[in-house]
C-alpha cells in the first residue's frame, strides 16, 4: 500500500480555473454596463434630480404662501413674495443647508434655476413654466 499525502496537480489546476471563473463573474458584476458601480451611479443622479426638484418645489410654494400672506396683511415685509429665478433659487438654497442655487428669470416668464446639493456636486438645471409648475429636470452635469 502506498501512502499518498497531498493533492494531485489535476486537483489544482481545477481548483484555480474554478477561482479565475468566480473572480471574472465578480469583477463583470461590478463593473460591467449594469453592474453595481453603473447602477450605484444612475441611483446618486436619480437622487440628485428628485432632490432638486423638491427643493425648488418647495421654494415656490413658500414664495406663494408669503405673497398670500402678505396679501392678507400678515406677511413679514423682508420674505421674498415674487416667483422670479434669483428668488426661488435663493430659497431653496436657505431650505437646503449647503447647497448652492442660481436662478435667472422673470416673474411671469420660463424661470430657470441651477441646484447643487454641494459645492462639490453636480448641478442639476431645473426650468419652470410661465405658471411657476416644473417644465423639465436635466441629469446632472
Amino acid at each position: 500500500m502506498t501512502n499518498n499525502k497531498g493533492i494531485t496537480l489535476i486537483a489544482l489546476v481545477i481548483t484555480i480555473i474554478v477561482l479565475l471563473i468566480l473572480a471574472g463573474v465578480s469583477i463583470a458584476m461590478l463593473t460591467g454596463n449594469n453592474g453595481i458601480l453603473t447602477q450605484a451611479g444612475n441611483a446618486q443622479n436619480a437622487n440628485l434630480k428628485s432632490e432638486a426638484e423638491e427643493a425648488v418645489k418647495l421654494a415656490v410654494s413658500e414664495i406663494i404662501a408669503n405673497k398670500e400672506a402678505t396679501d392678507a396683511g400678515y406677511g413679514d415685509a423682508t420674505s421674498k413674495t415674487t416667483l422670479t429665478g434669483e428668488n426661488i433659487a435663493a430659497v431653496a438654497q436657505k431650505n437646503n443647508a449647503g447647497s448652492v442655487c442660481t436662478g435667472t428669470g422673470e416673474a411671469n416668464a420660463e424661470r430657470t434655476i441651477t441646484y447643487k446639493a454641494s459645492a462639490n456636486s453636480k448641478s442639476v438645471t431645473v426650468t419652470l413654466n410661465t405658471d411657476g409648475t416644473i417644465k423639465s429636470v436635466s441629469d446632472p452635469a
